[in-house]
């Protein structure tokens, strides 16, 4: 080998090293990114991560299960809205000195499936074959219904965690409100807003037994001029709920998650906190929570997200500045609040 060539070498060698030990670091981290947590009873293999924290041995070492809304995955991201605030939220736990599970609900992340609509039952025992033996479980947005569920099929855990949630009955009467709170938040116009109620109204009063019938689905009345999009969308949504999802409905409707929360309120440890800027979760809902005797923790700048912001994003348009600006972070605060409350 000539000179030049050995200095070349020699002086390359170094940073080839560090290329190496970098990529091999790279895909270790990545392999450890993701496992099957669980195989549901249905088969299906759901995915995640546990994070194992060295700070304490031994077989009595605590876990806590983070579980967002099942539209997130994990990392509590989806394919409008990123946050990574369950990466974050996992190291402060670890540096705790215990172990953090966090999973990606059916359709989320790496798990297979379809995320709407999913029946509260099988999410629920998606928490109890992934979380098994868990001393925490923290249950974010809907989420909190699945986890009220799981404990009501006999899941235990030390304490429950809810967050960025509130309910005052059944998770289709909860589907309701939040949309109409939604649509006020947006500044929808008040005469939509009222034939979009109307015709809930009289929706709702059949539903059950809409959901109970064998008969198909009666064909699609086209928009008469002048009508809304946004009604048709609505009107969609209810022609969906009645009859492509009616797994989901019939369950949902006999599922009073209120009066799950307030029966796990007096025999289990509870901890439920509220964003101060949610813009989710129905205000009349919390109200009704608080007057079943839960009592909430405020996470203070926060939104439903849990994200760092200092006043609520009210409009449509607001919402989306502040979801996509790169100045938007996980709030800090807020997830240490949370951190500090895992057993």
């Amino acid at each position: 080998m000539s000179r030049a060539k050995s200095i070349l070498f020699l002086t390359l060698l170094p940073s080839v090293i560090v290329l190496v030990l970098f990529a091999y670091t790279y895909a270790k981290k990545w392999t450890q990114k993701d496992e099957i947590v669980a195989t549901a009873t249905d088969g299906t293999q759901i995915h995640g991560i546990r994070a194992m924290s060295g700070a304490v041995s031994g077989s009595s070492q605590s876990l806590a299960v983070f579980l967002p809304d099942p539209a997130f995955d994990r990392s509590l991201n989806s394919r409008s809205i990123e946050t990574n605030a369950g990466a974050e939220l996992e190291a402060l736990v670890l540096k705790r000195g215990i172990h953090l599970l966090r999973y990606d609900s059916r359709g989320t992340g790496r798990t297979p499936g379809v995320s709407r609509f999913v029946p509260p039952g099988i999410l629920a025992d998606d928490l109890m074959k992934a979380g098994a033996g868990a001393t925490t479980v923290i249950a974010h947005g809907d989420s909190c219904a699945t986890a009220a569920l799981a404990w009501k099929k006999g899941m235990h855990a030390k304490r429950w965690i809810f967050v960025s949630c509130a309910y005052s009955g059944n998770p289709v009467d909860e589907w309701a409100s939040r949309t109409f709170y939604s649509m006020e938040n947006s500044l929808m116009s008040e005469k939509l807003i009222q034939t979009c109620r109307k015709e809930w109204s009289a929706f709702r009063k059949d539903l059950r037994q809409t959901v109970s019938s064998k008969s198909g689905p009666p064909p699609v009345v086209p928009a008469k001029e002048g009508e809304s999009p946004d009604l048709m969308v609505f009107r969609g949504a209810m022609r969906e709920m009645a009859y492509d999802q009616k797994a989901w409905t019939r369950e949902a409707l006999d599922f009073d998650v209120m009066r799950t929360i307030v029966q796990m309120n007096q025999k289990e440890d509870i901890v439920w906190f509220v964003p101060e800027f949610d813009t989710v979760t129905v205000p009349s809902e919390v109200e009704a929570m608080k007057k079943a005797g839960l009592t909430p923790r405020p996470l203070f700048q926060t939104d439903y997200f849990l994200l760092q912001t200092d006043s609520p994003r009210r409009t449509s348009m607001e919402r989306i500045f502040f979801l996509k600006s790169p100045f938007t972070r996980p709030s800090s605060s807020a997830l240490l609040a949370i951190a500090d409350a895992v057993k």
